[in-house]
């Protein structure tokens, strides 16, 4: 399959305001989207991936002044090789206004660790996923998605179990541990499988650093570098409701469908399987996360709703807004039961629906929730439609 998919970030819109950094895991398509977003544009390049640029300039980063000369859009890829290069740029954006930034990166991880220069406020942060549902369009394909993800080199590939493994084994495994400082891989490759099984779950450390064998503080170390190269993030609970008897641990999903499932070494995905609901539920949770990034409202919270005694719904959205997830084809009442009982115990919620795959219509039989198809439920979501409720 060979196609340009419209991406969903607009960089040419972000830096008419002001210099952003970019971040987003490796092989998201960050140098594609630049050259597509910066075709006929006058910029300067510079790639810190190119050993002679970066050594010339880890030498000397005040060297940056003469590699931009007059030009006023300048690009640094992979920034986070060289973090005090952040300090020349604040300098630099200091003296002139005009002169617009784009700081792209596949990791924050030494920009955090050695408390980089941010700029100040004067870097604003966008970021970069996957593909979406939004940006594929009529060539999404459900079932191939949940198990071969849509990193652009695996949806567009003939042989996406072969760019799975090299992206996992090439990228996760190696470069991760340079980049982190790994010194057991075989470890750190032990504890990557154990984290793919626990993909859209509440982590117990204790018990996982059990499980995977490593140490509890090895364990958290891990997911913390998995969030760190963003390879993974966390889904919070919902604190601000007023249910009692929450849960108050986070939810942990990788950034990807494909790699999840590649790391967990399953080789099929059954219809109506475990494996095949808890992909289905990332893949939503992976689109809610770009449309909150990519539109911009980036003080909308995404979080989740469960209490001790089990009840969970998969999503809140701003507070107000819940949504649980099914991958069934043919809901039921049962299948409404967790929400219905959230939209009766709290006034917060404005609106309650549940996404599947179930292409009819139908209200729950407790109360006002209703049953969206999740091709419906991501063209309203991008259109807007659901705004009134955040």
């Amino acid at each position: 399959m060979t196609r340009k998919f419209q991406r969903s970030v607009n960089l040419l819109e972000l830096l008419k305001k002001r210099s952003h950094f970019l971040f987003g895991a490796r092989g998201t398509g960050k140098s594609t989207l630049i050259a597509d977003c910066f075709a006929g544009e006058d910029f300067c390049l510079i790639n810190l991936l190119d050993d002679r640029v970066y050594q010339r300039l880890l030498q000397d980063n005040t060297y940056l002044s003469q590699m931009i000369a007059d030009k006023k859009l300048v690009v640094i890829d992979e920034v986070q090789r060289i973090p005090d290069i952040l300090n020349e740029v604040h300098r630099l954006v200091s003296i002139d206004s005009k002169l617009h930034f784009l700081l792209t990166g596949s990791s924050a991880r030494k920009l955090f660790k050695n408390q980089s220069n941010l700029l100040g406020g004067r870097a604003r942060r966008a970021e970069l996923f996957p593909l979406t549902i939004h940006e594929v369009g009529n060539d999404f394909d459900l079932n191939r998605v949940l198990q071969f993800g849509s990193l652009p080199m695996t949806f567009l590939s003939d042989e996406p179990l072969e760019e799975l493994a090299a992206y996992c084994g090439e990228y996760l495994k190696e470069e991760i541990q340079r980049e982190s400082e790994i010194r057991q891989l075989q470890s750190f490759s032990r504890f990557l499988k154990s984290a793919a099984l626990c993909n859209g779950q509440q982590v117990n450390y204790a018990q996982f650093a059990s499980d995977a064998g490593v140490s509890g503080p090895t364990a958290k170390e891990y997911f913390q570098i998995l969030k760190d190269t963003l390879i993974a993030f966390e889904v919070e609970p919902a604190h601000s409701l007023k249910s009692r008897k929450q849960v108050a641990t986070a939810k942990f999903y990788f950034f990807d469908c494909g790699v999840s499932y590649y790391l967990a070494g399953f080789s099929t995905l059954e219809l109506e399987s475990k494996e095949f609901g808890d992909q289905f539920e990332q893949l939503i949770a992976l689109e809610l996360r770009a449309y909150i990034s990519y539109t911009r409202k980036l003080n909308l919270s995404l979080n989740y709703w469960r209490t001790k005694s089990g009840s969970e719904v998969d999503f809140i959205l701003g507070e107000t807004f819940a949504i649980e997830v099914k991958s069934s084809e043919r809901l039921n009442s049962r299948h409404f039961k967790s929400i219905s009982s959230l939209l009766k115990i709290e006034p917060k919620i404005r609106k309650a629906i549940v996404v599947s795959r179930d292409t009819i219509t139908k209200l729950s039989p407790y109360g006002d929730v209703e049953n969206y198809y999740y091709r419906d439920f991501i063209e309203v979501l991008w259109k807007g439609g659901f705004d009134k409720y955040f």
